[in-house]
Parts: C-alpha cells; sequence; structure tokens
C-alpha cells in the first residue's frame, strides 16, 4: 500500500490502451508515452477521491476524539485494492469472450459457474454477518442469476448435442 499514495499523487495514472492527444477531463502530461489513456477513469478516479476526502475529514470531524481523517483514507485504501483485487480475480475466472468462436464444452462453463456460485454464496453469507441489506440483497440476486446461468448450460449443452446429431456447425 505504500506505493498508492505515490500511485493517487500522479499526475497520470497509466489504464487503458490507445493514444489520445485530448486532455481527458484537463489533466496535464500531454501525450501519455506509455501509450495508455485514462480517457476512460479520469472521471469515476477524480469523483471517488473527491468523495473518499470528503468523508475523511467528516470522520475526523465527528464527536469521537480517536477518528482520523488518515485512519478512514488507509481503510478506504485498503477497500478500494481489494475490490479491485476481486473484479480482476472475478473476470480471469468467468469472463468468456462471447465474440470468439469456441467449442461449447459444458462442464468447462459449469466449472467455472461453480466457482462463481460459491463466491457468490460467500459474500452472502458474509453480508449477512455484517447486517449489510444492500450486499444481502445484491448476492440473493446474483445467486438467482447463478441459477438461470445453469439453465443456460443446460440449453447451450441441448443445442451442441442437437448440432452434433444433424452434423451442423450451430
Amino acid at each position: 500500500m505504500k506505493s498508492f499514495d505515490k500511485f493517487i499523487n500522479e499526475d497520470y495514472i497509466p489504464v487503458g490502451f490507445g493514444m489520445n492527444g485530448s486532455q481527458p477531463f484537463a489533466m496535464s502530461g500531454g501525450t501519455p508515452v506509455t501509450g495508455y489513456n485514462m480517457g476512460a477513469i479520469v472521471g469515476p478516479v477524480t469523483t471517488v477521491s473527491n468523495a473518499v476526502v470528503n468523508e475523511a475529514y467528516a470522520y475526523e470531524r465527528n464527536s469521537n476524539p480517536s477518528h482520523t481523517k488518515e485512519s478512514y483514507l488507509d481503510e478506504a485504501k485498503r477497500h478500494i485494492c481489494n475490490v479491485i483485487d476481486e473484479s480482476c480475480k472475478y473476470h480471469s475466472e468467468s469472463k468468456m469472450n462471447e465474440d470468439e468462436k469456441y467449442e461449447f464444452k459444458s462442464q468447462e462453463s459449469y466449472d467455472r459457474l461453480k466457482k462463481r456460485e460459491e463466491m457468490n454464496i460467500r459474500r452472502y453469507r458474509a453480508a449477512q454477518d455484517r447486517g449489510d441489506n444492500y450486499a444481502i440483497k445484491l448476492y440473493e440476486l446474483r445467486i438467482k442469476m447463478d441459477s438461470v446461468d445453469k439453465k443456460k448450460i443446460e440449453i447451450q449443452n441441448a443445442i451442441t448435442e442437437l448440432n452434433k446429431k444433424f452434423k451442423k456447425n450451430g
């Protein structure tokens, strides 16, 4: 996390591909030499950063003398990093490029879905433990979505079998 302070204080955060001569959200730095473009996240990162800092100051000014903006910011940074790590893990485990031609393998799809479902159930239980009503409802819906995805695998498997039976490429 030591590098996080340096990360958020940089003029230019390298994320995204492509060169762009425009200055999104009036950031300085000219055309990036890294080949990355910040256009996709500059606004959201700035908005989140401002909101976090405002909350940190409010936290520090409340009636509890042990509350400091530094402790709030440290917790926020840990949370942001954890969310990014979870998102990367989720996408690497369960994202499938639907534009590519691939041979449907129901067992592989089912295994990916099973991992996602287990993760959603763990997150649902954690939300129950901490009494987070929003997260409880969110993971209830995600678990329902997993059930729908199981049905989709069954249907895709039936289509694959039908194509094999009639020797079609589907």
